[in-house]
């Protein structure tokens, strides 16, 4: 290939661009922004040079550079602090935030919340970034949310939120703009980048601080560097999650039909290892699935009952035309299924309906109830025939509770 021949379609790309507006866009401090974004990118590049050995796959020459430039035109040229909006603009916005949050939030028992940080034209005019806490049941998670203006109303776009105590040191929303984020409680960092982009680091309270950043790219490696100059990766999303699988949300703030697919993943999932549990006498881990503690106790105590029935043999499970139905409470709704499956057995097999709850529980689903109401089947016996399974609480109810607790014992 001609030495020229690659860049070709790059250049042609560049001259596609919209024509800048350079007098309402390209001022003093337009350009001061340009320069501050090159700099960390040579800044960024040189970090990357001295350890070269370690970092082989990254490559760094003009294509890099014009990628650089294609970000610079498309992002920074809309690009402005949030000092740089309006008083009224930003006014607007909170009154916006509170708002919903008090909407989302309407009937909830001890929670409380508080707006730590926001940032308008975050990636561009008319958006903005809002970091704050929530405080529910003794558990506070952060989260960073992006919003957009859209026909003179601002819109919730996409969430992510993260414990102090959790093995996930960042998370990535999953659509453009790419927002990577996480937590630190180490003061011996003093940058993080995702890829190339350094992130902007929020103090929340004492050592506890919070980093975002916006990226072009949506799979980038994140990189935290200490005061002494060293570099260390931290936990990925996946490395965080793999020991103890999660089925996150699409919006962690949130419940909605979108979640639908991945949560008949954890009912389906869940209802296999269940007939495996029982029928082969396979190990299941229900806490990936369900988090009550009340509804954990009695599916254990019910697999071990079930397991002194059945024999052991091989078992294949087949799932049958499902129904889904999303139902919206003050406590932000759920799903409900009902899933037809068939249990096939070395000889035989037979079929049963199981139906499920899910819920959207700091950004996770996870199954709040199921009930089996097959004839003489275990919940049948015990919970009663003909339940309606429509109260996703219910294992809350310490009454309730105690009146199945005494028909496991009897």
């Amino acid at each position: 290939m001609k030495d020229n021949e690659w860049k070709n379609p790059l250049i042609d790309e560049l001259k596609s661009l919209p024509k800048p507006d350079y007098e309402h866009e390209f001022d003093e401090q337009k350009q001061d922004q340009i320069h501050e974004t090159l700099m960390k990118f040579s800044n960024s590049y040189k970090r990357k040079k001295k350890s070269r050995e370690r970092w082989k796959r990254i490559s760094v020459g003009f294509a890099s550079i014009a990628a650089l430039i294609l970000f610079i035109v498309v992002f920074i040229p809309f690009h402005n602090e949030s000092n740089n909006a309006n008083v009224a603009d930003i006014e607007s916005f909170e009154q916006f935030f509170h708002q919903k949050m008090k909407e989302m939030n309407k009937g909830e028992q001890d929670f409380s919340y508080s707006l730590i940080h926001s940032e308008l034209n975050a990636v561009h005019r008319n958006d903005a970034i809002a970091i704050f806490t929530e405080n529910k049941n003794s558990s506070e998670t952060i989260y960073i949310a992006y919003f957009e203006k859209q026909t003179n109303q601002w819109e919730w776009i996409q969430t992510r939120g993260a414990q102090w105590d959790s093995p996930v040191n960042w998370s990535s929303m999953n659509s453009i703009p790419y927002i990577y984020s996480g937590l630190i409680n180490d003061l011996s960092i003093l940058e993080v980048y995702a890829g190339d982009v350094q992130a902007k680091i929020i103090t929340i309270e004492g050592d506890k601080r919070f980093w975002y950043a916006v990226s072009p790219i949506e799979e980038v490696e994140v990189m935290f560097v200490t005061e002494d100059g060293k570099e260390k990766i931290p936990h990925t999303e996946l490395e965080g999650l793999q020991d103890s699988p999660e089925y996150l949300a699409e919006d962690s703030r949130e419940l909605s039909m979108q979640d639908s697919e991945t949560a008949y993943e954890i009912v389906v999932n869940a209802l296999t290892d269940y007939y495996r549990a029982i029928w082969s006498g396979s190990d299941i881990e229900l806490s990936a699935f369900m988090e009550n503690e009340n509804l954990i106790q009695y599916t254990e105590k019910k697999i071990q009952s079930e397991r002194k029935v059945y024999i052991t043999e091989e078992v294949n499970v087949e799932i049958g035309a499902w129904e889904v139905d999303y139902v919206d409470d003050e406590h932000g709704g759920f799903l409900y299924f009902k899933i037809p499956a068939e249990i096939f057995k070395d000889i035989g097999s037979y079929a049963e309906v199981t139906e499920f709850l899910v819920r959207n529980v700091n950004g996770k689903l996870v199954i709040v109830d199921w009930y089996t109401g097959a004839k003489d089947s275990y919940d049948f016996l015990v919970r009663g025939e003909n339940e309606t399974i429509d109260k996703p609480n219910i294992w809350d109810d310490s009454e309730w509770v105690q009146h199945v607790v005494r028909k496991q014992n009897e």
